[in-house]
């Protein structure tokens, strides 16, 4: 806490030449941020309600699926493989969760020691906010998702028991290492991962969109747009890490139905878990583009009026040159690393899916 308290101090100092001249009006250059708030409701609304929410499968036709585990069947295999599945699976759903408890922090640190600080205490109040908010919807909306239950569990303390892990518990070995016990312990590490992730992002989704709110005419030398700038790129990275490993704990957990069945059974399920996984990281790839692209826009514009501000009578070269001279320029390594940071949660579970493949044929 008293690390935060510096971090929070030192962005309060380094903003308050930022806030000079952009506060002038409380609201203005908000027209960047409304962008990004309509955007994002039209996207989830259009896209993912009308148009991929249906395609899941109806949770009253999950329970006609049968499935037959390694120790069951005509040709059973050895408690050694059983136990080696279970401990592989597992440990693919714990690597990248740890990884992405590190990006969360990081995700606090950067959001509330470098940017929330530089707009003032009521946006440092809205990051506070997001935090629960955030937590609140992941937690909730763990088993609002049919794809779930039909790869992994169904909720506790209910009395559906049909979905592959709760048929593994109920149907083990004697004396096996996967139990309720066990199996509970998963859970909450998947509640977790999603409580941190959606939390992150909420508070992430508020670094842009103040980030987004166009400067004043007093706000456009360089050191207030570069400063803008790095926050912009330190969000963007922050937000694909999390968004990345957010995936690949959920592509690890949806697997590790599969990894317990024979594989007539196991490879349709690991194909449907697959599914379910990159749907995860289209919906992550799509809010990252909604919420990050009037940021982007608005800062490459602020960065090109503080060019003609600087140079009223220059030309388009010279202005370039200006923009580059004061690390305001946007090359090719700049635009590959956003598209890369946008792009990288929907690639991630076919990537594992692909490693997965190789290290399997050899």
């Amino acid at each position: 806490m008293h690390i935060l308290c510096y971090f929070v101090s030192m962005g309060e100092k380094a903003g308050e030449k930022l806030n000079a001249g952009i506060t002038a009006s409380r609201w203005r250059g908000f027209h960047w941020p409304l962008v990004s708030f309509l955007s994002g409701l039209l996207v989830y609304y259009l896209l993912f309600k009308t148009l991929v929410d249906p395609l899941n499968p109806q949770i009253e036709a999950l329970n006609s699926f049968s499935y037959q585990f390694l120790w069951e069947g005509e040709a059973p295999a050895s408690r050694v493989t059983v136990v080696s599945a279970d401990l592989n699976a597992r440990y693919k759903h714990a690597i990248p969760s740890v990884l992405m408890a590190f990006s969360f922090l990081a995700a606090l640190v950067v959001a509330f020691g470098f940017i929330l600080p530089r707009f003032g205490r009521g946006a440092l109040a809205c990051g506070a906010a997001a935090l629960p908010a955030g937590a609140f919807i992941g937690f909730t909306e763990q088993y609002n998702n049919a794809i779930r239950m039909a790869v992994a569990d169904c909720p506790p303390g209910g009395t559906m028991d049909f979905c592959p892990l709760d048929q593994a518990v109920i149907r083990g070995l004697p004396g096996s290492s996967f139990t309720m016990e066990t199996l509970s312990q998963i859970r909450f590490l998947t509640d977790f991962n999603s409580i941190i992730s959606v939390a992150a992002i909420f508070l992430l989704g508020f670094c842009f969109f103040f980030l987004a709110r166009s400067a004043g005419p007093q706000g456009l030398d360089p050191a207030h747009l570069l400063i803008r700038r790095r926050s912009l790129e330190a969000a963007l990275v922050i937000a694909g890490l999390v968004l990345v490993f957010s995936v690949a704990t959920t592509h690890g957990f949806y697997h590790l139905a599969s990894s317990f069945m024979q594989p007539t059974f196991g490879v349709p399920l690991g194909q449907l878990a697959s599914a379910g996984s990159t749907y995860w990281g289209a919906v992550y790839t799509t809010v990252l583009i909604v919420v990050a692209l009037p940021a982007t826009i608005s800062i490459a514009r602020d960065s090109q009026l503080g060019s003609e501000a600087a140079l009223p009578d220059g030309s388009f070269k010279e202005r370039r040159e200006w923009r580059e001279q004061h690390g305001l320029g946007i090359g090719l390594k700049d635009m590959l690393a956003g598209v890369a940071a946008s792009f990288a949660p929907i690639l991630t579970a076919p990537s594992l899916d692909l490693i997965q493949a190789v290290l399997g044929a050899n």
